[in-house]
């Protein structure tokens, strides 16, 4: 399987700028962990993965793989506006309390 959260952490970091021990600082972490998440040998768990969605100012779709937007907000936008081709309503659901 591809490491796709690892590589776009560590692009991430280098746009930034920072080593993984500056990013390890900063974060405060150990820079074995960040090490781990860019190799593909762990990820984190979800709230690492939202904290390093905030610290790099995209979504945690994006550094899980599941998009190519940096951020939610252009994504959601996209399903609102109907486009996005995945979403499918079935009007015959009838839901019952």
């Amino acid at each position: 399987m591809e490491n796709i959260f690892g590589k776009r952490v560590k692009k991430l970091r280098l746009d930034k700028g920072l080593s993984q021990g500056e990013m390890a600082v900063i974060l405060k972490t150990y820079q074995q962990n960040i090490t781990q998440w860019e190799s593909g040998k762990f990820t984190p768990n979800a709230k690492t993965i939202m904290q390093l969605a905030l610290f790099f100012e995209v979504s945690s779709d994006y550094l899980l793989g599941l998009s190519e937007n940096f951020n939610n907000n252009e994504s959601i936008n996209n399903s609102f506006n109907g486009n996005n081709n995945n979403i499918k309503i079935n009007k015959k659901t009838k839901h019952s309390v």
